[in-house]
């Protein structure tokens, strides 16, 4: 675990190079308070086959998903026409 001191300018934190180099390519980070204490914490995408053991039921038939696109489309269209 690392600890450090984190200078605060202008309302905006001074992050030390090595977090930086910790936070690397996140796109997300998550800040949790408690207390008196803030968290720091990458938030990473699940992967799509994580997602994918999530489900508990059979995968819609391709026919269900045409007629779900189809629909989607018509609602669209009625209501740019409106």
């Amino acid at each position: 675990m690392m600890e450090t001191t984190v200078r605060v300018m202008d309302g905006r934190l001074d992050l030390p190079r090595a977090i930086v180099n910790w936070i690397g390519t996140a796109h997300e980070l998550g800040l949790f308070l408690e207390g008196d204490t803030l968290i720091l914490k990458k938030m990473q995408p699940a992967r799509l086959s994580e997602i994918a053991l999530r489900v508990l039921e059979d995968e819609m038939p391709m026919d269900e998903i045409v007629a779900e696109v189809h629909q989607h489309r018509r609602e669209r269209e009625n209501a740019d026409r409106h």
